[in-house]
């Protein structure tokens, strides 16, 4: 998978630091049947890989129960793709500034 690929590459060049990498799931919106199948392999990777110390699931946070691949109508801006400020903090939501460290 090319962006699994990528993000080893980078995490490879990067000097150890005391805390990261963290991820972010892709958080849902209006996309193609390929966008769609990409969005679900990268988050599936994201959730389950030993990549990242901690996964912030911000995907989980905004997505709407009875349609897992839509932004919930709470925190839609109006166009299926972009939060409106309630997703906004609906995204911040799942930080453990514990993981960060700060």
């Amino acid at each position: 998978m090319p962006v699994q690929a990528g993000t080893d590459l980078v995490l490879s060049l990067c000097l150890p630091e005391e805390i990261g990498p963290f991820a972010g799931a892709i958080y849902p919106g209006h996309n193609t049947p390929e966008g769609l199948a990409v969005r679900r392999q990268v988050n599936d990777w994201i959730r389950t890989s030993d990549t990242f110390d901690s996964v912030f699931d911000v995907a989980d946070a905004v997505a709407d129960p009875a349609r897992q691949d839509h932004i919930h109508p709470e925190f839609d801006s109006g166009d299926g793709i972009h939060l409106n400020d309630a997703g906004a903090h609906a995204m911040a939501a799942p930080l453990d500034l514990d993981a960060l460290r700060l």
